[in-house]
């Protein structure tokens, strides 16, 4: 290889070994799937009007607590179960959706 050669060579080298690569994202260990992280949120505010409670002749505050869990509640806990079987062989996750109890819904809601 002729000098002049060996520069762009060497560089197209180095670059290609350091850049990302396409298809192939780097996985950080607290890394959460979309669809786990958009439970997650949805289910906190959902225990946080479950730890709501009104005093007597807050009727106002009583009506958004119901329907804040009614929103955020609602189909919980068939969405818990169906990402523990997604996830069933990813330890990270797995750990994760461990720490919401699996069924807080009254029967009628499931």
């Amino acid at each position: 290889m002729k000098p002049s050669n060996a520069v762009p060579a060497l560089l197209a080298a180095i670059l290609s070994a350091c850049s990302p690569r396409v298809g192939s994202p780097p996985k950080h260990a607290d890394e959460i799937p979309k669809d786990v992280s958009t439970f997650i949120d949805r289910r906190d505010t959902c225990d946080y009007f479950r730890g709501e409670i009104p005093d007597p002749g807050q009727s106002d505050r009583a009506r958004e607590v119901e329907e804040g869990l009614k929103e955020y509640c609602t189909g919980t806990d068939e969405s818990l179960a169906h990402l523990r079987s997604k996830y069933a062989t990813d330890p990270q996750i797995s750990a994760k959706l461990a720490e919401y109890e699996e069924l807080i819904e009254a029967p009628s809601q499931r």
